[in-house]
């Protein structure tokens, strides 16, 4: 099984071409971080921190990270949820909640909007009573990684806990 830990992580002394946000949280997969591997999956011309950032930890409001993890966890977001944590009367709900809907889930955003539209990496999750399997596929290859669903839980759990 593989492993998944949610690290923060800081890259301000990086060179700022090679990163386009410093602060954020990582998705690490077997003590290495999912940027890299997708790298060196894909080896896209620019590399996936340079114009995208993770999901996690660059927004301000907690709320979206919680509403990731709850993606994450396989749970459907409805739009009382949404209505919860990004009310009409301050927040225009359509680019969130049309994102939510999609088969797939965003890991890495556009750094400079966040908004999925701009590009990104996409995981599609699937689900069994024991394990959580993570699939990032492209031009019909797939990198995937599965997990144990008791661990994986624990660990955003872990994350939701620290937002508090």
């Amino acid at each position: 099984m593989d492993k998944l830990e949610l690290r923060a992580v800081s890259l301000l002394n990086a060179d700022s071409n090679d990163v386009a946000i410093p602060d954020f949280v990582e998705f690490y997969i077997n003590d290495e971080p999912l940027s890299d591997k997708i790298n060196e999956f894909l080896n896209p011309a620019d590399k996936v921190l340079s114009k995208f950032t993770s999901v996690l930890g660059t927004m301000e409001l907690t709320n979206f990270d919680r509403l990731k993890i709850r993606q994450l966890q396989g749970e459907s977001i409805n739009r009382a949820d949404l209505e919860e944590f990004f009310p009409a009367a301050h927040f225009d709900q359509k680019p969130i909640f049309d994102e939510l809907k999609l088969d797939k889930i965003l890991v890495y955003c556009c750094a400079e909007c966040g908004d999925y539209k701009c590009g990104g990496y996409f995981i599609r999750v699937a689900q069994t009573p024991d394990t959580v399997t993570w699939k990032l596929e492209s031009d019909g290859k797939e990198l995937s990684f599965t997990f144990s669903k008791r661990e994986y839980s624990s660990e955003l759990n872990s994350y939701l806990n620290e937002l508090e």
